[in-house]
């Protein structure tokens, strides 16, 4: 079971907005009340197919049309109810490597700079007329 703010972190949701759509949409959910209320995979799922009709501009009226059609369209399809499917996966997956090349590119220049510094060290060490006759 789910807690309603892993809820909202898996979904990048608020977790007002969470709880906003497990009023609005109650009928297609079936979390566990009492005195913690915890969520199924199935919930999030509905959640995920909630946010996914609001962001291709429908009406909570609408998305309470289409949800009953999508739950029967995957039921017929015998379709799993994943948290990610494939293209969100690549995406992140994407996302994950631009960041590790970012950190690659910060991680040089910092080596950089550290070998400069050290650098600077090594001709401070030296007797300050060497220093000061460099030649």
């Amino acid at each position: 079971m789910i807690t309603p703010s892993q809820a909202a972190e898996t979904l990048t949701v608020s977790g007002s907005t969470l709880r906003r759509w497990a009023g609005t949409f109650e009928d297609f959910l079936d979390p566990r009340k009492g005195k913690k209320r915890l969520y199924s995979v199935s919930d999030i799922a509905a959640f995920s197919r909630i946010k996914d009709l609001y962001a291709e501009g429908l009406t909570t009226d609408q998305v309470k049309e289409a949800l009953p059609v999508i739950d029967r369209k995957k039921q017929d399809e015998k379709q799993s109810s994943a948290l990610i499917n494939i293209a969100d996966f690549a995406r992140e997956l994407e996302s994950a490597r631009v960041h590790f090349v970012n950190l690659q590119s910060q991680l040089t220049e910092q080596a950089e700079l550290i070998k400069a510094l050290q650098a600077e060290v090594e001709e401070l060490r030296k007797p300050w007329y060497r220093r000061l006759f460099r030649g």
